[in-house]
């Protein structure tokens, strides 16, 4: 018993200066990095001291990038980000309807609340194809469940969209 002990202290002792001896190794990599780079760090010092600008309202971003997918970069002068992701946000919601998956309109339970406002992401596509088209999905169709699928990422995608164009609006990201 005192041995098994005495082994167990002895391995953690090990494994205590091998931790800080890969501390040192770790530091030394940085510094030896430093060195090869320009010698003083000036390029992570550069990089430390850059800050972001406000660009734009974050509020009429997420409103721009809520209604058309992609207009928030747009708004926010991040055009080519913004084409790609209307083009991608598009093709899901029309690859989901080709598929006649369903479009959830439901406040009963609270997955198909949250599947509700997953799908209203889509912005102005959720509205004309539920309000104006009377679209529904059919659940008869052979591919209802991938449809659903692509209308549900659709939505959620342009969800995560419109937090990115807040962000770059409020100078949080390039």
């Amino acid at each position: 018993m005192v041995r098994a002990a005495k082994s167990k202290s002895s391995r953690s002792s090990r494994s205590r200066s091998s931790a800080s001896a890969e501390g040192k190794s770790a530091k030394d990599d940085v510094q030896s990095a430093t060195a090869t780079n320009g010698g003083d760090g000036q390029e992570l010092a550069d990089a430390e001291s850059l800050e972001l600008e406000a660009v734009g309202n974050p509020w009429l971003a997420v409103l721009c990038a809520w209604l058309v997918p992609g207009a928030g970069h747009f708004y926010l002068q991040r055009k080519s980000r913004g084409l790609i992701f209307f083009a991608v946000v598009v093709s899901f919601v029309l690859l989901g309807v080709d598929l006649e998956g369903e479009l959830v309109w439901s406040f009963e339970s609270g997955l198909r609340i949250g599947a509700t406002l997953a799908s209203m992401g889509s912005g102005i596509a959720y509205g004309v194809l539920h309000f104006v088209l009377g679209y529904e999905g059919r659940i008869l169709a052979p591919g209802y469940e991938y449809g659903s699928a692509f209308l549900l990422s659709a939505g959620l995608m342009n969800w995560l969209l419109m937090l990115d164009a807040r962000d770059i609006a409020l100078g949080r990201k390039p």
